[in-house]
């Protein structure tokens, strides 16, 4: 098994999809894909990711109904999720991010902007790292 992060990709639109999918795979992450919010919350059961990218127009269930799943479940509270979608308006940026969403891109997006987003969620998320060495020293 990887040490590799892998990210729940949810979206269905195949396009946007198979470029997320290439450059995340490209930069070193595994990647896992839902087309729906049914899809990814059964996904999310079998093997938790590290990190969703989570499009809010999906078909049958919103990825914010998804996010909103995501947050009330003990197991998955703390997963961190970023909303991509074509949705622009503040108000729905504020919408999802009270929803439980950590980030909010739109599309389109640059994918470095996006890897970016992701590395720096993920190093929030990752546990702490044992320090290492004697007790530190007063400066």
């Amino acid at each position: 098994m990887s040490d590799a992060p892998l990210i729940l990709l949810v979206e269905d639109e195949p396009a946007i999809a198979t470029m997320v999918r290439y450059n995340l795979q490209k930069h070193g992450f595994r990647v896992d894909e839902a087309v729906d919010g049914a899809e990814a919350l059964a996904r999310i059961a079998e093997e938790r990711p590290d990190l969703v990218l989570l499009d809010w127009m999906l078909p049958a269930m919103s990825g914010l109904e998804v996010c909103r799943q995501i947050r009330r479940s003990a197991a998955t509270r703390d997963l961190p999720v970023i909303m991509l979608t074509a949705r622009a308006e503040d108000a729905d940026a504020v919408r999802a991010l009270n929803t439980g969403a950590d980030d909010y891109v739109t599309k389109p997006f640059g994918v470095e902007a996006l890897l970016a987003r992701i590395r720096a969620l993920l190093r929030r998320a990752a546990p702490p790292v044992p320090h290492r060495g004697g007790p530190g020293r007063a400066g």
